[in-house]
């Protein structure tokens, strides 16, 4: 069979086949979204902002951020409902030293990657200006990073994704970001937007707590043939 000879609809109905097969499972690219819901007149809406960085090493007093990811979305904390993707954002930033090998496996940055790079600052405060929200995947350690490099972040409301669910009780064992990507969908790019683009791009139904507004996030899906977000209300 050659594949290049088939019709796109083809191709997706070969894929769904395999998809059931319990020998089987099948990644598909994801494709970015920017709309999810039409907002109506009078509706109030939120932003909230995912991100995610990678440094040069573990160290939030000695080490430094060497690239930014961010999603900006707008959310509606009354219904909870996801409307659209804001901005998008990814900078390197050269950290005036030599990035240790043993990070660069990590996270695959190299030296000649950020030469002369900068993250724009202006441009990082304006995103989160009006986020009623920053949701990280491991806060802990995002956090103490860019708090120190952007200070503008300590007044913000934070919500960690890893710890402020209950994940056992969502039938997941481990709270990494290989569950969430690995069964269902592939990226073509090295990038901090490829773990959050899942949360923003993929996502379905946004639960928040007016209370507090604390929001908490898991990209994870039932289904085979779909990538969905799924946020659960906080039980406090």
């Amino acid at each position: 069979m050659n594949l290049s000879e088939l019709s796109p609809k083809d191709i997706a109905d070969l894929a769904e086949a395999l998809s059931v097969h319990p020998d089987y499972r099948v990644l598909r690219r994801l494709i970015p979204r920017h709309n999810f819901a039409p907002s109506v007149p009078g509706q109030v809406l939120e932003t909230g902002v995912v991100l995610d960085t990678e440094t040069t090493g573990l160290s939030s007093q000695d080490d430094q951020v060497i690239e930014l990811g961010m999603i900006a979305f707008e959310f509606d904390p009354v219904l909870g409902t996801v409307h659209g993707v804001r901005e998008v954002f990814d900078e390197l930033e050269d950290p005036g030293r030599p990035i240790p090998p043993e990070t660069t496996q990590v996270h695959h940055i190299t030296d000649a990657m950020v030469q002369g790079k900068r993250i724009n600052d202006a441009a990082v405060e304006k995103i989160i200006a009006d986020a009623s929200v920053i949701i990280a995947h491991n806060a802990s350690f995002d956090r103490p990073f860019v708090e120190k490099r952007w200070p503008v972040f300590k007044d913000k409301q934070w919500v960690c994704s890893i710890k402020d669910i209950d994940w056992k009780s969502e039938g997941v064992g481990s709270p990494s970001w290989n569950i969430y990507s690995k069964p269902k969908v592939f990226f073509t790019k090295r990038t901090a937007l490829k773990p959050i683009a899942g949360l923003c791009w993929n996502c379905s139904t946004l639960y928040c707590r007016k209370a507090n507004s604390l929001l908490c996030c898991a990209c994870w899906s039932p289904q085979p043939t779909a990538s969905a977000l799924v946020c659960h209300r906080l039980a406090l």
